[in-house]
């Protein structure tokens, strides 16, 4: 995982906050991550975001430029915040935090890298600390993970610490290893269905801690990455990028079949790749697919809405900075829930 040299500009960090706020309020996205809330805005700042990238990029692909990448989708993972899991997730995972996995796109075709920005109200800095928000793992930190073509062997990590003792007996009589070494292990499934086990003992992480806002980070969208187990109070908005030129290393791979045309954002984006074999035609049929989106975006308007408050705050005290050079004081803030709730 690498850090961007330099911070995103506030003027445009500004702008993708307002981006989101309109594009949740008019539903102009699908509803699994919100993907693609962000499409107008990041097209009509399509070099600035490609340069971001490619300067993030340089020293991995020297030489790459504006015509040998292409944007692939946009979305927004909200951690840590009440009732605002945009996408289906277990009874037990109350924080929407994302367990160790990779992202599909980079099964198909790639390389795919996240360009990942990490958004956050004042007041939840009380809770920044140590701990990692973010963490990847890479085929040098964790070889057993990748085979040798540094492919991932799967495409999510199961804790079995999180797991029923029921699940635990029959992975026990898969992997011949015993109750507490399972309890101990992330386990996982290959191509092929075999069941492998990762001790926690032999992982190796890159991990983000206490980032600014404006800090941003990028790496490659089959690496494994997870949330972390800070209970940091923050919105990731992602961007992520396909190297379209063979020369820095794209291809199509044979190893997993493409998803059905227009199932998820996958489909949409795999399925048009396959027919016209080029990056920008699936953008003719998203405002056709989020049609089919609008009845589970309704179904969730109080996570949508929850999500929209927290990014009116950011942009609020964004534009605070913008203005004055500092942050409202958290006693201001306090002064002004005290001053709204007197209204009531």
């Amino acid at each position: 995982m690498l850090k961007l040299d330099k911070p995103i500009p506030n003027r445009l960090l500004l702008g993708l906050v307002h981006s989101t706020i309109t594009g949740i309020e008019k539903k102009d996205c699908f509803y699994d991550q919100l993907h693609y809330v962000n499409r107008k805005f990041i097209e009509s700042n399509s070099d600035e975001f490609l340069d971001i990238v490619i300067d993030g990029l340089k020293d991995l692909h020297p030489g790459l430029s504006r015509s040998d990448i292409a944007y692939v989708n946009d979305f927004v993972a909200p951690v840590n915040l009440e009732n605002s899991a945009v996408r289906p997730v277990s009874e037990l995972n109350k924080e929407n935090k994302y367990q160790w996995h990779i992202d599909s796109i980079d099964q198909w075709m790639g390389p795919c890298y996240n360009l990942w920005i990490p958004l956050y109200r004042q007041k939840a800095l009380e809770k920044l600390d140590e701990k990692p928000l973010f963490e990847v793992m890479t085929a040098e930190d964790v070889p057993s993970l990748y085979d040798e073509d540094s492919f991932p062997k799967s495409n999510f990590l199961i804790d079995g610490e999180t797991q029923s003792p029921d699940y635990l007996s029959v992975a026990q009589e898969f992997t011949s290893l015993d109750i507490r070494t399972l309890n101990e292990s992330f386990l996982y499934y290959d191509a092929k269905g075999k069941i492998s086990t990762l001790s926690k003992s032999d992982m190796k992480t890159s991990c983000v801690v206490k980032p600014s806002l404006g800090d941003a980070y990028i790496f490659r969208a089959n690496q494994f990455h997870s949330s972390g187990p800070s209970q940091f109070e923050r919105i990731g908005i992602a961007v992520k990028v396909i190297i379209t030129n063979p020369k820095f290393g794209f291809k199509e791979h044979d190893k997993f079949r493409y998803p059905p045309p227009f199932a998820g954002w996958e489909g949409l984006f795999a399925g048009c790749y396959a027919q016209y074999k080029d990056f920008t035609s699936f953008k003719k049929y998203l405002d056709f697919s989020i049609v089919g989106e609008q009845v589970e975006l309704r179904k969730n308007q109080e996570k949508l809405d929850n999500i929209n408050i927290v990014l009116s705050e950011i942009a609020q005290e964004m534009q605070h900075f913008a203005d004055t050079g500092a942050y409202v004081p958290e006693s201001d803030n306090a002064q002004q829930e005290e001053m709204e709730m007197g209204f009531l």
